[in-house]
């Protein structure tokens, strides 16, 4: 089955996520975004990555791929290297939050 979301980088942005990844104090998902992006990429020589491929390389799971190549097709580069609102624990209700 033919992908629905194709990642196409231009040069700019592929340098941009090259640095990235290189460079800087980056949280671990962010990095992965941009490896997922440059691997995904079928502006590169080679060609794009297959999903598998990029799950075996960054042991990552199949579902983040698709998420992550998705966003950046609907959204752009900044989105697609950030989580989605509302990821992540959520904070314990207290007792005054309680009675309100």
């Amino acid at each position: 089955m033919a992908k629905k979301y194709n990642v196409a980088l231009t040069t700019e942005e592929r340098q941009y996520l090259e640095q990235f990844t290189m460079t800087g104090k980056h949280a671990a998902y962010q990095s992965n975004h941009a490896r997922i992006l440059l691997k995904a990429d079928r502006n590169q020589a080679e060609g794009s990555w297959r999903d598998q491929g990029i799950k075996g390389a960054l042991d990552l799971s199949v579902r983040t791929i698709e998420r992550v190549r998705q966003r950046f097709v609907e959204a752009g580069m900044e989105v697609a290297l950030k989580c989605r609102p509302g990821a992540g624990r959520k904070q314990a209700v207290t007792g005054e939050a309680k009675r309100i």
